[in-house]
């Protein structure tokens, strides 16, 4: 955080067993330049949770939500989570999509369970079908879809800073503090908001299948 000339730090897969309160402090003293942190939750059912070693549980995860919404409120929060692992039952993958339904997260990745080698779950003989595994994971994802929706129309008439990476026909496209990149939504601008330098400042205009619109400022 005392490096000079970084801007922006987004810490990446970080683990929920191991998410201190000595870090949590340090984002929330130093929001501008933490603005972003990924934690896979992988599931929020208990059994399961326990199943995957996650070393934590959904009581233990909620916790840890709160404690960053009142430490870091203004932290954009990214997770993933498995869907279809092996015995997951339709009230536990029901209990996940309420859970999304909540809201407490920015973006989210989500995958169906493939076996790998090597691994307590590859052993297991309750591996879910395929096409259910994949019909989990639309559920989840349009669910997930609905979330994201909601919360990026609250973000029109916001002005953000936008970080330019591309040029794309007669646009721009770049990202705010609060996006990853190749994972989260893009913001594209006019070609014309190119010409302040790698920033611009712009006012979020629209939203449409995980892309911001922004007119330079």
């Amino acid at each position: 955080a005392q490096i000079p000339g970084v801007r922006w730090i987004r810490l990446m897969y970080m683990h929920p067993a191991s998410f201190t309160d000595e870090l949590l402090d340090v984002l929330a003293e130093n929001p501008e330049k933490f603005p972003y942190l990924d934690m896979p939750f992988q599931h929020i059912d208990t059994e399961l949770l326990a199943q995957m070693k996650r070393k934590t549980d959904e009581a233990g995860l909620r916790k840890l939500l709160s404690r960053i919404n009142k430490r870091a409120p203004n932290l954009t929060l990214r997770t993933t989570f498995i869907v279809g692992f092996p015995g997951e039952t339709d009230a536990q993958f029901n209990r996940l999509v309420s859970f999304i339904k909540e809201g407490p997260f920015d973006y989210l990745g989500a995958f169906a369970y493939s076996r790998e080698d090597g691994t307590p779950a590859a052993k297991r003989d309750d591996n879910l079908p395929e096409e259910l595994k994949q019909e989990r994971l639309t559920e989840l994802t349009n669910a997930y879809y609905d979330v994201a929706d909601t919360k990026a129309q609250k973000r029109i008439g916001t002005t953000e800073t936008i970080l330019l990476e591309e040029t794309e026909g007669d646009t721009v496209l770049g990202r705010t503090q609060r996006e990853a990149p190749e994972i989260d939504a893009i913001v594209r601008l006019p070609q014309s908001a190119s010409r302040a330098g790698r920033f611009a400042t712009a006012k979020l205009t629209g939203y449409n299948s995980y892309e911001f619109t922004a007119s330079p400022i």
